[in-house]
């Protein structure tokens, strides 16, 4: 299923910094649903993110692509899908 480990996460504008913003370093909203693109794993990722596992406490990376940003409040929401590395272990 395409959609195993696959989620959104909100975040602060400033975090994201302006070069991840879609458009910019090959980055794209739809990049966020093709096989091969950098936010699937296929390339060098535009972002990651790193959520601690609930049991372990281990980090859980994360392929990341911006869908949208509202920089007068600060708020930034993230595609993300488990990264390769991390759904290969599974």
């Amino acid at each position: 299923d395409d959609d195993v480990g696959v989620g959104y996460v909100v975040t602060n504008y400033h975090v994201i910094a302006p070069d991840h913003l879609p458009g910019r370093n090959g980055n794209d909203v739809e990049g966020a649903n093709k096989k091969g693109s950098a936010a699937a794993g296929g390339g060098r990722p535009a972002l990651r993110v790193a959520v601690s596992d609930a049991v372990t406490g281990e980090p859980v990376w994360y392929d990341a692509a911006v869908v949208g940003t509202q920089r007068a409040s600060d708020i930034a929401v993230l595609r993300v899908r488990l990264a390769d590395e991390t759904r290969a272990g599974d």
